[in-house]
Order: structure tokens, then sequence, then C-alpha cells
């Protein structure tokens, strides 16, 4: 009985160490594991990381390139119908002048009346070079229907010189872009230009002929001095060997309101001063029945009834 007691107590002392070991490599491989799925993981989340950056910059590229052809296709666009940006602005920037007195400002101070106290007056900067219809209008020296006659003169002369009126429309002048030289009817920009110059020389042969009737040919030829050709009352005075006083612009500023009045008179109607005779096609057949059964009976045929 000791003997086999004493093995056993032996065996089992052995045995102790060997479990101990055994469950120390299974820790050991267990942190392994561990230590390896974490490892794993963070290679796996490396690797999602950089497929979604790289699928991001795709996007990026992919955007650019989207927003690059739809300003190439704009562009094109602009290019094809000649209405770009930059057209338009350069039209907003061109301030074409209406008629000759607005080519140059030749500013100035005055002492004018203070709008919110005119019992005082303010230093202003002002104009000086003014046209003589706006002055004489200004002054209440001639009628708005004078003033509305001189001007339309004025812009027709101007026209004639080739002063451009700001409130024409021209297609021959508008950007039309590349194409715009050859022009639809198988005209070209230079001959539509000249077949409105051929217009122009027409209407203003006919403007001033009528205004000769008038006025005769002097009077013509002296309201285009004053309105489109630049002079003054004291210039053209001067420019006529009348001297350069007072009494000489005077002189010439009373033939200017009188020619104006005349023509004025003339442009009332159609017809001169005098009333236009109303013309009712209505009447003009009622009148002409009665004439028209005699006509029916001496030529021995029935009237139609009704």
């Amino acid at each position: 009985m000791t003997a086999s007691a004493k093995k056993s107590s032996s065996t089992t002392r052995i045995s102790n160490p060997d479990r101990l070991a055994l469950i120390r490599a299974k820790a050991e491989e267990r942190r392994a594991a561990k230590a390896e799925r974490v490892a794993m993981k963070a290679k796996l989340d490396a690797k999602a990381a950089a497929e979604d950056s790289e699928a991001l910059s795709a996007c990026h590229v992919i955007l650019d390139r989207m927003s690059i052809r739809g300003a190439e296709a704009r562009a094109r666009r602009e290019r094809q119908s000649g209405t770009g940006p930059s057209r338009k602005r350069a039209r907003i920037a061109r301030a074409a002048p209406i008629t000759a007195r607005d080519v140059e400002v030749d500013t100035g101070k005055a002492s004018v009346r203070d709008p919110y106290d005119p019992s005082s007056f303010i230093t202003a900067t002002v104009n000086r070079r003014v046209d003589v219809l706006a002055a004489e209008r200004g002054a209440n020296r001639i009628t708005e229907a004078q003033f509305l006659v001189g001007r339309m003169l004025q812009a027709a002369w101007e026209k004639q010189m080739g002063v451009r009126s700001g409130g024409t429309w021209d297609s021959t002048t508008s950007g039309a872009g590349p194409g715009s030289l050859a022009v639809s009817h198988a005209f070209t920009i230079e001959d539509i230009r000249m077949l409105g110059r051929i217009e122009t020389a027409k209407a203003v042969k006919a403007m001033n002929e009528r205004a000769a009737k008038e006025i005769g040919h002097s009077g013509v030829r002296f309201l285009r001095a004053i309105l489109s050709e630049g002079y003054s009352f004291a210039s053209y005075a001067e420019a006529r060997g009348r001297g350069t006083g007072e009494r000489a612009a005077s002189d010439i500023a009373k033939r200017f309101r009188w020619l104006l009045e005349e023509l004025t008179e003339a442009h009332h109607t159609a017809r001169a001063p005098g009333v236009a005779t109303i013309r009712d096609g209505y009447a003009a057949q009622a009148d002409a029945v009665g004439e028209r059964l005699n006509r029916s009976k001496s030529a021995g045929l029935k009237p139609a009834e009704g």
C-alpha cells in the first residue's frame, strides 16, 4: 500500500508542470492569433481607405472633365451665335453718340442755382460744349416743335456724314462672329453698307429738296452748317466776314430761328399748315349711286334689286 501510494503521488507531481506549460502554450497561441487578427484588420482597413481615396480622386477627375466639357460647349455656342459675354460687355461699353454734340465733352466749372435753395448758387461741373439746338431750347427761344424738326434735320445730315446714331440697330455693324462676312441673300457686308449709304443719300436729298422749297437752298446750307458742321452763331458770322461782335452773332441767331420756324410750319402737315381734307370712300360711293342708276336706265338695263 505504501509503495503504490508513493508512486501515484510522484506521477501527480510530474504531470502538474506539464499541464501548466500546456496552458501557457495555448495562451500564447491565442495571443498570437489575436495579434494576427488585429494586424489583418489593420491591413484591410488600410486597403479599404486606399480604395476609397482612389474612387474619390476618380470622381473628382470625372467632375473636372465634365465641367471643362460644359465650358467648352458653352464657349462654342457663344462663338457660333456671336453673343458671348465679352461681346455683350464690349457693346455695352461702346457708347455710340446720338449726335455729333456727344462726341466730345468739354467740362468746366459754372455757378448754377442750388436746387435745394433757390436763393443761393453753387459751383457745379458743366459741359461747355452744348449744341445750338439745346442752348436755344433751354433758353425758350425756340418751341418744342422747332427743336424736334431741328433734331430730325441734324440726325439725317450727321448720318450722311457717318455719325452713327445710338438708337438705331444696324445688322451690318453688329458682331456676328467670323461668318459675318457672308450675309444671306448673296450680299456681303460691304454690299449692304453701300446700299445703306445709297438709301441714306436718297432720303437726305429728298429732305433737302423739300426744305429748299420752303427756305431755299441757301437756307438749307445755312441750317446744315449750324446743325451738323459744328458752327456756332459767332463762328459762322466770323467765317462769313460779318465781324466778331455780338451784333453779328445776334443777326445769325435771328436768321436761324426764322428759318427753323418757317421749316417747322411747312412740316406741320403733309399739305403744309393748311387743314387736310378728309376723304371718305363710302361717302364717295354713295354720291355716285344716282349717276350709276341714270347710266343704267339710259343703257336700257334693269337696275339690280336690293
